[in-house]
Order: C-alpha cells, then sequence, then structure tokens
C-alpha cells in the first residue's frame, strides 16, 4: 500500500508510464531507453479539394521503414508531421523547412503550402522497441 497526500493507493500490480521521462521513481528505466529530440510542424490549414485527394477518410499514416514520415490532420486541416535529425546542430532551424518539402513532396500538396508552427520535444525508444513489462508473479499454488 502506497499512501499519499490525496489518499491511499492499493494495488498488486503499477504500470508506469513515463514517454521519455526518467526521474525519481522511472529512474530505472532510463537504461533501457532511448531519447529522440523530434520536430513536428503544423501548416496552415489545407483547401478540402487537397485533403480529399490524400486522406478521404482522414486517417493519420505513418511509414516507419527506413527514414520515419508520418502524418495526421487536425480538425481545421491543418497537416502535421514530423521527424528527427540525423545531425542534431541547428536543426530546429533547419528541419521545419525539409519536414514540409518533404509532406509537399510525398503527399503531392501545392507548392504554396505554408508552414504555420514548428516545435520539438523529446520522446523515447525502447532499446529493443518494446516496452519493458516484467513477468507476472507466478501463480500461488
Amino acid at each position: 500500500m502506497l499512501q499519499t497526500a490525496a489518499g491511499a493507493v492499493l494495488a498488486q500490480r503499477v504500470l508506469l508510464a513515463t514517454n521519455a521521462e526518467t526521474l525519481g521513481a522511472a529512474r530505472p528505466l532510463g537504461r533501457a531507453v532511448l531519447l529522440l529530440r523530434v520536430h513536428q510542424i503544423a501548416t496552415e490549414p489545407l483547401d478540402d479539394e487537397t485533403v480529399a485527394r490524400f486522406a478521404p477518410t482522414r486517417e493519420p499514416a505513418s511509414d516507419t521503414r527506413t527514414n520515419i514520415f508520418s502524418w495526421r490532420l487536425d480538425a481545421e486541416n491543418r497537416l502535421i508531421s514530423g521527424g528527427m535529425a540525423l545531425w542534431p546542430v541547428g536543426a530546429a532551424a533547419r528541419l521545419p523547412r525539409k519536414i514540409l518539402d518533404r509532406a509537399i513532396r510525398e503527399l503531392r500538396l501545392p507548392l504554396t503550402t505554408r508552414l504555420a508552427h514548428a516545435w520539438q520535444g523529446t520522446a523515447a525508444m525502447t532499446t529493443d522497441a518494446l516496452p519493458p513489462v516484467p513477468a507476472p508473479p507466478s501463480a500461488a499454488i
């Protein structure tokens, strides 16, 4: 049982979901994850005709083969996509345009598609690409 300021917690098992956080209770997971600097962009809203051509059902897509490419649409038809830099020095300045250019090329967007927002953050991936889930305790007989 764990006593907190909000009350007591009683559980047989606990799932610790941390993404890239490896402080406090997540510290032991720090050796099991690779931190990744991810850059994201959002375009200005795309017209309905363009969206209908490459995303008629508005489903997001991801190609995770050798050079990850993924995208999704927000409620206002902004295309959101991202990527990671092989060379991180100066990536925040150069990557948004490269991500936009790739989206224009891969999705055949109008060449006039404009970048509206760019940001970056940290994600994490386990070294074997699987979540570290311990085996359940053996059942008592």
